[in-house]
C-alpha cells in the first residue's frame, strides 16, 4: 500500500467534469515558476514607488504594510531579490511558490476579471461545483 506522502505527490484536477491538470506536484512546481516575492519593508512607512519602478516588477499588491510584488514573466527571482534590496531595505522578503489554487485558476480562468477569479477560487476550495483538485 502506498504511503501517505507518496499519494499527495500526484494532483489532478478537474474543472466541469474535464480534467485539466495530471501531474506529480515536482513537475508542476517546474512548470509554475515563482513570480511572487513577500516583502515587508524595514520602514512601515516607505512607500512603495521606488520598488514599482524596478524593471522587473510587473505590479505590487499592498497588503496591510507589507506586499506583494509580481515579477515579470521570465524574471529571475533572485536577481529580482537582490534589486529590491538594494533599491528598499527589507524587514521581509520571501520568494512565493505558486499555490495549487493559484495553477488552477491559471488554466481554467476564462477572463482576468476578479469576479470570475473569485468564483474559481471558491470553486477550487470547496472542492465542489465545477472545479476540484485531488
Amino acid at each position: 500500500m502506498p504511503q501517505a506522502e507518496e499519494i499527495c505527490e500526484h494532483v489532478m484536477m478537474v474543472h466541469k467534469g474535464r480534467k485539466v491538470l495530471d501531474e506529480d506536484l515536482g513537475a508542476i512546481r517546474s512548470h509554475y515558476d515563482p513570480r511572487a516575492i513577500q516583502f515587508d519593508p524595514l520602514d512601515p512607512k516607505a512607500g512603495t514607488a521606488t520598488l514599482a519602478s524596478l524593471p522587473q516588477v510587473e505590479r505590487i499588491q499592498d497588503k496591510d504594510g507589507s506586499c506583494e510584488i509580481l515579477l515579470k514573466e521570465g524574471t529571475d527571482p533572485s536577481a529580482a531579490m537582490r534589486a529590491i534590496l538594494e533599491a528598499q531595505p527589507a524587514a521581509r522578503i520571501e520568494l512565493s511558490r505558486p499555490r495549487l489554487e493559484d495553477v488552477f485558476i491559471q488554466l481554467v480562468a476564462d477572463s482576468t476579471s476578479a469576479d470570475d477569479e473569485q468564483r474559481l477560487r471558491t470553486e477550487f476550495r470547496s472542492g465542489g461545483g465545477d472545479g476540484a483538485a485531488v
